[in-house]
């Protein structure tokens, strides 16, 4: 038995990315999100208002807040967001867009990737439960974490 000190191994500093499959060939550029740094994001958006029934102020999530930080701190970039797959993530006026234009990549910004976090169902969860598992983002060392 090795008489180890975990914290000494922890790479607290080390922010790996990795791209991660989505869904119909798109892909997100995803930075692994550890634990403390979940946990100041969402303290980030910690809020404080006044409830007038019980007279006291109550701790809430500003969920847009950290829809915005989280967003951020952990999407780099996308692949294969198009038109048209937007069309099967969301409610979209497809019809707006000419057909020759449908399958064209929309380029990756901040913004439209708040809006797709916020518009799209499961695309949140996806992030969230992929930016957080460490296995994606450890790839590369599969057969030293196997053996």
């Amino acid at each position: 038995m090795e008489n180890i000190e975990l914290a000494s191994l922890i790479k607290a500093n080390d922010k790996p990315e990795t791209w991660v499959e989505y869904r119909d060939g798109i892909t997100f550029k995803l930075t692994y999100l550890s634990r403390p740094e979940l946990q100041k994001i969402v303290k980030r958006s910690t809020v404080f208002k006044y409830d007038e029934k019980a007279k006291t102020r109550v701790q809430t999530t500003d969920s847009e807040k950290l829809t915005e930080e989280f967003c951020k701190a952990v999407v780099k970039d996308w692949k294969g967001v198009t038109f048209r797959s937007l069309a099967t993530m969301t409610n979209i006026d497809l019809k707006a867009i000419a057909e020759e234009r449908r399958d064209f990549e929309i380029a990756f910004s901040h913004d439209n990737c708040v809006t797709l976090m916020r518009e799209a169902y499961d695309v949140d969860t996806f992030i969230q439960e992929a930016s957080t598992d460490i296995r994606y983002f450890n790839a590369g060392h599969a057969e030293e974490i196997k053996n």
